[in-house]
């Protein structure tokens, strides 16, 4: 009888939501990962309004954090699901490939997942995600991308440089803006490097895992491939960037990213009294009284009701 009364309370609280689930659909669109997904990477859960009429709806598409090592679409997607449900948005949060973990600096493995396998993943997600637009009253035209930690890096990567998406058929200017909440780099080729960083040891290890060692660098020169700064300009789509308050660190580099794409810092970043963790926590808290929900919330309203700009 307990088991059926929970059954029965649980079917009750999942009718109460604002969003109906549709989750682990594979997003592959023909282009098998190398090396080989993990069964639970490249798939993507879809949150849609409950009730929505068939009209289309602008597409949230969120990107786990983790340090491109650990993480997943699932981890504190109850709240977010449930602000974009309820203004109208379906939501997509996806997976993608992770580096190793454990990481040996000093021994990489060639073949472990590295960039840039991580944007491919997402933007094949993105591909699948238009080419089933009908299927899950999707506007394919009004892409908003959001991430916390290694996710916002990845948004403001698909953001800036269009070749990720463009290789599975969506068009850059249907990216209606990028939310970043608290990247470690938008430079990872100045965060990564030994010479110039002053990050810990620790820190630039998590980045020559996802995108090559010093030596593997000189090799493939990915660091800058992965930098979103390096395409950011002002043809880019609107940002929100958001940040902790009290990093000189982290505000110098959101500086630079907001100046690089040609806005005043004043207008695109958002200092908040947070830490890391805690700016991928607020947001969809009820009563956030740090401004962060709103801010999100005003953003993508914005970007979803302008008209798809001429980009290129």
């Amino acid at each position: 009888m307990a088991l059926v009364a929970l059954a029965a309370t649980s079917a009750a609280e999942a009718s109460r939501k604002s969003y109906a689930v549709h989750r682990d659909l594979n997003y592959d669109l023909g282009s098998p990962p190398r090396p080989p997904s993990t069964p639970e990477m490249n798939y993507l859960d879809i949150y849609r309004p409950r009730g929505a009429r068939a009209k289309r709806s602008p597409l949230v598409v969120w990107i786990h954090g983790g340090g491109w090592r650990k993480g997943d679409k699932r981890v504190g997607i109850g709240k977010k699901a449930k602000l974009f449900t309820r203004k109208g948005y379906v939501l997509a949060s996806v997976n993608y490939r992770l580096s190793a973990a454990p990481f040996d600096p000093g021994n990489p493995d060639p073949n472990r997942v590295r960039f840039p396998a991580q944007p491919n993943d997402v933007a094949e997600a993105i591909g699948w995600l238009r080419a089933h637009a009908a299927d899950y009253g999707i506007d394919r035209r009004r892409i908003i991308l959001i991430g916390h930690s290694a996710g916002a890096h990845l948004a403001a990567l698909l953001g800036t440089d269009p070749k990720y998406l463009r290789a599975y058929g969506v068009p850059f200017r249907h990216i209606a803006g990028f939310i970043t909440l608290d990247p470690p780099a938008f430079d990872i080729a100045a965060a990564a490097d030994p010479d110039r960083s002053r990050r810990p040891e620790e820190g630039r290890e998590m980045l020559w895992n996802a995108f090559g060692t010093p030596e593997e660098n000189e090799v493939w020169g990915l660091w800058k491939e992965a930098s979103p700064i390096e395409f950011a300009g002002p043809n880019d789509p609107p940002a929100l960037m958001i940040t902790q308050a009290d990093n000189r660190q982290r505000m110098t580099d959101h500086r630079l990213m907001a100046e690089a794409l040609g806005r005043n810092p004043a207008r695109v970043v958002l200092p908040l009294p947070l830490d890391h963790r805690q700016i991928g926590r607020v947001l969809g808290i009820p009563r956030d009284v740090y401004g962060e929900t709103a801010a999100v919330e005003d953003f993508i309203r914005r970007v979803a009701r302008t008209a798809v700009p001429s980009r290129r």
